[in-house]
């Protein structure tokens, strides 16, 4: 159980340090022309489906009654991150790169 506490609560308390790294970024940070083309965009993408999917499987794991409190305030806490980056800087943040997906190959 412990171990399934600590990753819930890393990524709750790392949110809350990049939200506040982010309110000091420009508005324009991810369509200024010097900034724009930057890792950071993808990165956050990736990190927020991740949490998401993480997210999901704890839900299916526990039932509503079950689920432990860390895992329920990762939840709201990645759901708020989002909708406040979204809006501030007017653009989702949603891992649109299909590079890692399977491919399929018709040899016929």
């Amino acid at each position: 159980y412990q171990r399934r506490v600590r990753g819930p609560k890393l990524y709750y308390d790392f949110l809350a340090v990049l939200h506040c790294q982010l309110e000091q970024a420009p508005e324009d940070f991810f369509d200024d022309s010097m900034t724009g083309s930057n890792f950071l965009a993808t990165t956050l993408s990736r990190l927020l489906d991740n949490i998401f999917a993480m997210h999901e499987r704890a839900t299916c794991a526990f039932s509503d009654d079950q689920m432990p409190e860390v895992w329920q305030k990762l939840g709201r806490r990645t759901r708020r991150f989002r909708s406040t980056v979204e809006e501030r800087f007017g653009r989702e943040f949603l891992d649109d790169d299909d590079s890692d997906d399977p491919v399929v190959v018709d040899l016929s």
